[in-house]
Parts: structure tokens; C-alpha cells; sequence
């Protein structure tokens, strides 16, 4: 329940907006409670749609109102599209809210908040030159927008240009920015209205420190970090990253290229992923929450990483195929530099005297042709294929120096992190979970749209704020807000409405998302690149332990049946649940625990297995099957596991139940187990260490097998008593 002092700042902050401002979110607040009070048991007026006109128009743009509407009790619900008033919440809040509405609308209260004049807009390009002092403002706007400088944007939404569709006129002082989503919300979406302001005049860099209204004891809930503020050196960063800003968003223009487009189309067997998205989807139509479309990117990106594209550490030699050392820098040719090759890595074979170059192309048409490289070129020719395919994508650019793609998909409704790279598809936790990064910008670039979407990334967005020190928070959304409204001249309204809703809904998805969990494709450590190399970039992460915890439980038909039978087959990396006939995709997915473990192909041997992470010493994983909420126990198990070691590696499977039963048993081989009668649970465990040299890893493998054999590499059949 909402104190009186969260009351008093939720109006303290309504009052800093400008007059129009004010009046909007106030009439349509009052609107609302007024609604709720007078149809208490009616839901329709407990609930309000995120991206309707009511809201993106006159409660997000408002400093303050979204706090009321958090202070009486509004949570997100499910789809993150509404903010739903439970049936539960007390409506004290409410009206001491609609009370202290009325009570300081009715004087000059919000006159006299107005604490600084306006000084005369300034209109320029998004450079440091026209945020030149502290001191100086360059807005239009009345104090409460002056107020936005480096605290207006400081927490996930408001330095998300994802909610910049916003102008930057709807800005947070440092009191009202005390929690991400009550922050995020002054920067989110307003509409068309806003459009017509410059970004250059829309946000002021006036001190307020010592005019501020807001209650002093705001400031104790302030966190402790200082923002940018401009400095010769802030200016110099703001240029510099301006630049990379307006490459990386003049580059993906080369994807809508349709020479180009169709270029690539040659290049994709079409036919065969087509045939086989959709033998996978039909499998499981009836259960799945995606769509064919989703299925075909998986393929799309599975055949790129496996069949199509090629990881170079350092090349072979052009003239021996030996191995190679990297021997410095070289000059680009002329031609280099047609294909966008301004860095060339010259090696120098060990076997050899030869000398091979190894231009860095940045041109997707020519990468097309070459088939090789490091992650920003893995990225960059994939984001290519994406959208000859038909795919809307775009290409991610992270500060911390890695790059992937990202690709809406209509049946989600969302952006999904898409790294072909890894093959990792919807893992966007990889990064910092995994890989340990310390990120600190990643920004989306498409056709239409540029967006920071560094929020997505990461699960402790206080720690990132931190790291953001680049440039000033509020320079970013209107630089963003800026190149993004420049591209979307001439598009149309109906266009324009689409991508207005898409940046509120992600803008939702930054400010409302609950607390993230990482899965355990999330907590992988770096796969590409070798052993040295990914050390040397500190990417290889911690110890890789994810605990899913999924449980195999009988159905009502295994009831019927007497028994619960399980498979998975490492090929088309499905498990197979025999009494519902349900097909569940991916490994991670059936595992009640899993450290250090990955599914890795071998394209040259047309083979695939679970293995250990690349650089890891050891790893295992559980599979768990509990009948407990049935009432059955164990009458007998029927297990047959198939793996593979090699040189010194070693791989001990066990069977354990919850009573202290504990046997372990030899792989492939079919075991019929009656010791464990009575139990009502056990679990199946694989532990694998040793091996020898770089290749370690490679040396413990379970389920391997052709990647054309479709049989099951995994049984497990529990039979009731």
C-alpha cells in the first residue's frame, strides 16, 4: 500500500510538467479513478491498453502520472500490453491521489512550480556544440524539461530509444526516476504531436540542482551514481560515438539492396529448409506458440552456421594450407577497400615463407562470396540473408565489440536475439550471463529504425547504468530520436503507426519486465573463436551451472497405460514424450540441471552430440522423473543411453532415486532395472571430465550420432507399480 509521502511525490512530479502537459495527464487520471469508483466490480475499467491513444498521448509523456497509477495498484499483466487494477487493491490510494489532484489543481500551484524561464530554442545537428554548457538551456520547454539532462534517460526505458518515439520534452528529474519503470515511462512514446519538435531543441541542459521542487527527502532514494555531464572529453566521446551511430545506420541500407537481395537468394536451399521448418512445425502445431516462420529461421540460421559460413582464428595458408601466426597490419588494396576491407591481417605461415592477407570485408555482397570470418562478419551477411528471405531484421551492434542480428517475428510479436555465430536463437542473457560481458551499449539497426536496446541484454540493469559513461543519457535519445525520425520521412501513416506501437511495446518490455531468469542456453560461455582467443577477450564466462529444473511427470494416458517412456533424440534434438505423442524441441528443455554442456555439430563428419563447452574441464547434466503427484511409485526403469569417449576422457552415467538408491550404469546398452521398486523418483546423470589438449571437450560425448539417423539416443521408461 502506497504511504502518504509516495502520494505527496507522485504530485510533486506532475506538478513539475509543462502546463498542457499537466492538464492532459491530470483530466485523464482523474477520468480513469473516477471510472473505477463508480464501476468498483466492473474490470473493463480496471484495465488500460498501453498503446492506446489515452495513454501514449497523455499518461506516458507526463512526469508523475505512471507513478500514480503504480502508487494505486496497477501491475503489468501477462502480455505486457495492459496495466491491470487487481479486483484486491485497496482504493485508499486512489482517492487520497484524485483528493490531492483536485485540491492543488484548483489554485496556482502549478504556476508556481514553473521554476525556470525558457530561453530561446536552439535548432543544429546532434553534436556536442549545441548542448554546449551546463548551464545554458537549449529548450523550449519549461523547467520540467530542463530538468532532463543526464538524469532524465538513466534507467532502462528512459535511455531506451526504444521509447523514444517520444520526444524528449516528457523528462525525469532525478526524484522522479527513483525506480526504472517509474523513470522509463517519462521518456516513453508519445505521439506525432511531439514529432514536430527538433531533437536539438527538445532537451535542456540547465542546472536545477538548486531550484528543484521536488521534497527533500527524494533524494535519499536517488542511487549514488553521477551521469555525464558535458565536458571537453564528454564531447569528443558524444562525436565519436555520433559517427558509429550513423555508419552502423547508413550500413544496413545495403540489405534492401534487391540486386543484392537476390544474390543471396542463390545462395539458401530454400527447397530443403523449407521441407524440413515445416515437417518440424507440423510435428508440433497443435502445442507450439510459434509459427512456421520460426521455425524456418532456426533452419535458416542452422544451415548458415553449420553448412554455409566458416569461423577464421587465424587463416590457412593461401599456397600450403599450413598453419599461420598473426604478423601485423596491412595496407588494403584498392579493391579491399571496394568491399569494404579498411583493416587487412597479414599471417605468416610456419611452414612456409608465404605471406596471406586476410582483408576484414564489411561488404555482405562479397561476404556472400568469401564465406568466412569473425563475428562481424558472421553478423553482417546473415542479417543479409535474413531479409532476402523476407525476414524484418536487424543488426545489432554491441560497444563491448560483438555483433548479431535480431528478427521480428510476427507470431511473438517481438524482437528475437538471433546470433548465428553461436546459434542461439531468443537467448539474449548469453552475453553477460555467460560470456561474463560487462556491457554497456547495444544499439539496433534497421532500414526503417535505429533503437538502444541494451536492456534487453541484461538482468542487472543498476550495474549497466553505471558502465554507461560514453555520452550523456539525454544526448542519446535525442541523437536516436533524431536519425530515427529523418529515416521515417515519407513513410506512411499507416507504416509509421506500426512502428510507433512496435517502440511502445518494446518500450513496455524494457520498463515492466519482471524479474529475468537465465536459462541454460543463456549461461553458455563463448563457443566461437579459439581457446586463446576467446581468454583473451575475457569471454569464456564462469562455470556454466543453469538449474531449469524440468520434470518429467506422467500424463493422464501414461496413466492409463502403466507407464511413462521418454526419448530424445540428438539429430533433430527433440524429446518425444510417449503417452501424449508431445515433441519437445531442444535439449535444454527436458533437463532438470545441466553445467558446462552444449549440442555441437560437426559438419565435416555429419555428425552431432551433447558435449562439454569449449575450454571446460569437466561437465554434467540430470534428467528427472517424478511421480510423485500421481500416487504411483516405481515397479521398473527401463534405461538405455548411448555415448562416446575418446583418448583419455571419461563419462560415468547413474541412476539415483529420492529414498538413497544409487546405482550406475554403462551406456549403450539397454538396462531393465528393478532395485529401484517402490521409489517415486529418480534421476538419470551424466558426468563427463578428462580428455586430452585443446580439444578436451570434443573427448566426453553423449547421444552422438549421423545427423541424418532420426532414432532415438535416448530411452528412458518408467513403469508403475
Amino acid at each position: 500500500m502506497a504511504t502518504a509521502n509516495n502520494v505527496e511525490d507522485c504530485i510533486v512530479k506532475l506538478l513539475e510538467n509543462e502546463p498542457p502537459v499537466y492538464a492532459n495527464a491530470v483530466k485523464t487520471l482523474l477520468r480513469i479513478f473516477n471510472n473505477i469508483q463508480q464501476n468498483q466490480s466492473v474490470e473493463k475499467f480496471r484495465k488500460l491498453r498501453l498503446s492506446s491513444k489515452v495513454v501514449s498521448e497523455n499518461i506516458l509523456p507526463a512526469n508523475g502520472a505512471m507513478e500514480c497509477l503504480f502508487a494505486c495498484g496497477f501491475v503489468e499483466d501477462d502480455d505486457s500490453e495492459h496495466l491491470v487494477l487487481p479486483m484486491s487493491s485497496n482504493l485508499s490510494t486512489l482517492k487520497s491521489i484524485c483528493h490531492q489532484i483536485q485540491l492543488r489543481s484548483s489554485g496556482d500551484s502549478h504556476k508556481q512550480s514553473s521554476l525556470l524561464q525558457s530561453p530561446p530554442s536552439t535548432t543544429g545537428p546532434p553534436t556536442a556544440a549545441n548542448n554546449s554548457t551546463a548551464s545554458t538551456s537549449t529548450s523550449a520547454s519549461t523547467s520540467a524539461s530542463a530538468a532532463s539532462t543526464s538524469a532524465a534517460a538513466s534507467t532502462p526505458a528512459a535511455s531506451s530509444s526504444s521509447l523514444a518515439a517520444s520526444t524528449s520534452t516528457a523528462a525525469s528529474t532525478p526524484a522522479a526516476a527513483s525506480t526504472p519503470a517509474a523513470a522509463s515511462t517519462s521518456a516513453a512514446a508519445s505521439t506525432s504531436a511531439a514529432s514536430s519538435s527538433s531533437p536539438a531543441a527538445s532537451t535542456s541542459t540547465a542546472n536545477i540542482t538548486s531550484k528543484s521542487s521536488a521534497p527533500a527527502n527524494a533524494a535519499a532514494k536517488w542511487p549514488k551514481w553521477k551521469f555525464p555531464v558535458l565536458t571537453p572529453n564528454i564531447a569528443l566521446s558524444e562525436v565519436q560515438f555520433y559517427h558509429k551511430l550513423k555508419v552502423s545506420f547508413d550500413h544496413v541500407l545495403l540489405y534492401e539492396d534487391i540486386q543484392l537481395q537476390a544474390k543471396a537468394l542463390q545462395y539458401i536451399p530454400k527447397d530443403y529448409l523449407s521441407q524440413t521448418a515445416d515437417r518440424k512445425y507440423k510435428q508440433v502445431k497443435s502445442t507450439t506458440k510459434f509459427d512456421y516462420a520460426d521455425f524456418y529461421l532456426i533452419e535458416l540460421m542452422d544451415w548458415f552456421r553449420d553448412d554455409f559460413f566458416r569461423w577464421v582464428n587465424k587463416p590457412d595458408c593461401d599456397l600450403c594450407k599450413g598453419k599461420t601466426q598473426h604478423a601485423g597490419m596491412g595496407k588494403p588494396s584498392s579493391e579491399d577497400l571496394r568491399y569494404g576491407a579498411g583493416r587487412v591481417e597479414i599471417y605468416k605461415c610456419s611452414q612456409c615463407p608465404h605471406i596471406t592477407r586476410f582483408p576484414r570485408y564489411n561488404d555482405p555482397g562479397k561476404l556472400l562470396e568469401t564465406r568466412r570470418g569473425r563475428c562481424g562478419e558472421w553478423a553482417n551477411c546473415f542479417t543479409l540473408l535474413c531479409r532476402a528471405s523476407g525476414y524484418e531484421a536487424r543488426y545489432v551492434l554491441d560497444w563491448t565489440d560483438h555483433v548479431w542480428t535480431e528478427v521480428f517475428s510476427t507470431s511473438q510479436q517481438r524482437w528475437l536475439h538471433c546470433d548465428p555465430g553461436e546459434k542461439a536463437l531468443d537467448k539474449p542473457l548469453r552475453y553477460e550471463a555467460g560470456w561474463g560481458k560487462k556491457l554497456t551499449y547495444v544499439v539496433a539497426f534497421s532500414k526503417d529504425d535505429i533503437n538502444d536496446v541494451t536492456w534487453r541484454y541484461s538482468a542487472h540493469h543498476q550495474d549497466l547504468i553505471l558502465r554507461r559513461t560514453s555520452c550523456r543519457e539525454s544526448w542519446l535519445i535525442k541523437v536516436l530520436k533524431q536519425l530515427r525520425d529523418e529515416r521515417q520521412k515519407g513513410m506512411s501513416s499507416e507504416l509509421l503507426r506500426i512502428h510507433q506501437l512496435r517502440l511502445i511495446k518494446e518500450g513496455a518490455e524494457f520498463i515492466f519486465e519482471k524479474t529475468k531468469t537465465v536459462s541454460a542456453g543463456e549461461m553458455m560461455s563463448r563457443q566461437t573463436g579459439s581457446l586463446e582467443w576467446r581468454q583473451a577477450r575475457g569471454e569464456m564466462g564462469q562455470s556454466a551451472k543453469v538449474t531449469p529444473h524440468h520434470t518429467f511427470t506422467p500424463s493422464s494416458t501414461d496413466l492409463a497405460q502403466g507407464h511413462m517412456k521418454v526419448t530424445y533424440c540428438a539429430s533433430t534434438n527433440t524429446y518425444i514424450l510417449s503417452g501424449s505423442q508431445v515433441k519437445t524441441h531442444d535439449w535444454e528443455t527436458g533437463v532438470y540441471e545441466s553445467e558446462n554442456m552444449m549440442r555441437n555439430v560437426e559438419v565435416d563428419w555429419n555428425m552431432v552430440y551433447l558435449a562439454r563447452t569449449k575450454g571446460s574441464t569437466s561437465a554434467s547434466v540430470t534428467w528427472l522423473f517424478d511421480l510423485s503427484s500421481s500416487g504411483k511409485t516405481i515397479k521398473e526403469l527401463i534405461i538405455s543411453v548411448s555415448s562416446a569417449t575418446f583418448h583419455t576422457g571419461s563419462i560415468r552415467w547413474s541412476v539415483e532415486a529420492e529414498d538413497g538408491k544409487q546405482m550406475d550404469i554403462k551406456p549403450n546398452m539397454t538396462h531393465k532395472l528393478t532395485n529401484f521398486s517402490g521409489s517415486k523418483s529418480v534421476k538419470l546423470c551424466a558426468h563427463l571430465a578428462a580428455g586430452a589438449g585443446a580439444d578436451a571437450w570434443q573427448h566426453t560425448q553423449l547421444f552422438r550420432q549421423s545427423r541424418d539417423d532420426t532414432s532415438s539416443t535416448l530411452l528412458v521408461d518408467v513403469i508403475f507399480n
